[in-house]
């Protein structure tokens, strides 16, 4: 497991979860807020404060697969607690955000590996894929039980 998928971990712990996270009830636990925006060229975007530990999420309006919108969400909600120097604001491109290519600045990388494990924990995939054969069907029924896109669940069954 990777370091950020360990922090999605012990955060998932912590806020005493037991299935797919409530995105506004983790937001408002961390000092979060989440908002509608109309803007071309990012899907996410999170704006911060340099020395409170509060922010805004600002999501895409044009994000119409629930997926990919919480997808978004998980992904801010990475930059916000992954350790790393805090910019006042953080967009991230379409094309970095639920991507799972190596090629990507290492923030995104591990915001995208936050994410995957933060809404499809670990220790509850394995006992839901395990037993099963490995079909289209079973993934996109995972995919529906936790609120995810099929991408990010297919990526996480092959990773696990």
């Amino acid at each position: 497991m990777t370091p950020p998928a360990r922090l999605a971990a012990l955060l998932y712990e912590r806020l005493q979860l037991d299935g797919p996270p409530q995105l506004p009830a983790v937001c408002d636990s961390l000092g979060l807020r989440v908002k509608d925006v109309d803007a071309t060229g990012f899907d996410g975007a999170l704006v911060c404060s340099k020395t409170v530990q509060k922010g805004i999420i600002a999501v895409n309006t044009a994000i119409r697969e629930l997926g990919r919108r919480r997808f978004t969400i998980a992904h801010e909600i990475g930059h916000f607690v992954i350790p790393q120097p805090r910019a006042l604001g953080n967009a991230c491109q379409s094309a970095a955000v639920e991507r799972f290519d190596k090629r990507l600045a290492p923030a995104e990388i591990e915001a995208n590996e936050f994410a995957a494990e933060f809404l499809l924990p670990g220790t509850l995939l394995r006992k839901r894929l395990s037993a099963k054969e490995p079909s289209f069907a079973r993934i996109s029924e995972v995919a529906n039980e936790f609120g995810t896109s099929l991408t990010a669940t297919t990526y996480r069954y092959t990773d696990l």
